[in-house]
């Protein structure tokens, strides 16, 4: 299988999920990103048989609490690990 970053146009996802196939992204929908393009990275992400989480900025500020429960339920049973 080739190598994640690879796979998705050269881009290393913000956090991976430690023995699982599941990724988590982070993108600013008010100035750079566009709902269609967080759809195009989820679905790339699909295609190489990983899971991907993605939260907006909005979602971070208007309902962390909530992110904070989507990670957890999301991220069972593996370590959350910072892609550097």
């Amino acid at each position: 299988m080739p190598k994640l970053s690879k796979c998705i146009k050269k881009k290393n996802p913000d956090f991976k999920i430690n023995g699982k196939r599941k990724v988590i992204e982070v993108g600013d929908i008010e100035y750079w990103h566009t709902q269609e393009e967080i759809n195009e990275t989820i679905d790339e992400y699909k295609k190489i048989g990983y899971e991907c989480l993605y939260f907006t900025n909005r979602d971070i500020d208007n309902n962390w609490s909530f992110v904070q429960k989507e990670i957890v339920k999301f991220s069972k049973d593996g370590e959350i690990r910072k892609n550097e």
